[in-house]
């Protein structure tokens, strides 16, 4: 993983925590939460924030199908309580993004808010495989709702956030 992202050219993020997602048995995926300098992974107020930058990326170690995480995406947002018309809507649009992956494949998932003085209307979530964007997705609210799948109060798995929110230990 990088040592610095930059989003849009705008946003200098760093490396904020890192986690190792072994589920059933199965290592899944090594992963890195890049934020703002300065802000606070730990508490995973900055993660969920609609108004702070981040990219989450991670690495895969097994293969997982397109249709694997669009039912866990949806699942996990519904789990959480968020799934409002907006994030509906822009779920309907971000799950079409999803591609098989196989091991060494990479997704990276990021958030731009736009510029404090500036900020983009509504947030835009965009989504790459192995460095080439499959597409963004406009919207806080569904910004706060893919990355409830996560960081949210019920994450796809307790152990990861718990990980990737600590910090580097």
């Amino acid at each position: 993983f990088e040592p610095v992202k930059i989003l849009n050219g705008v946003h200098r993020l760093l490396p904020q925590g890192r986690a190792h997602l072994r589920c059933w048995g199965l290592d899944v995926c090594a992963a890195v939460l890049y934020l703002p300098d300065g802000a606070r992974a730990d508490c995973g107020e900055a993660v969920m924030d609609p108004g702070v930058a981040k990219v989450l990326e991670l690495r895969y170690l097994c293969s997982l199908s397109g249709d694997q995480f669009r039912f866990t995406t949806r699942w996990s947002i519904s789990r959480n309580g968020l799934m409002c018309d907006a994030a509906e809507a822009g779920l309907r649009e971000f799950n079409q993004l999803y591609q098989d992956v196989r091991p060494g494949d990479c997704y990276a998932l990021s958030y731009d808010p736009g510029l404090a003085e500036a900020p983009l209307a509504s947030g835009r979530v965009t989504l790459c495989l192995n460095g080439r964007e499959l597409g963004c997705v406009e919207g806080r609210e569904f910004s706060k709702a893919l990355f409830a799948v996560w960081f949210g109060p019920r994450p796809f798995l307790e152990a990861f956030k718990q990980d990737i929110l600590s910090g580097f230990h």
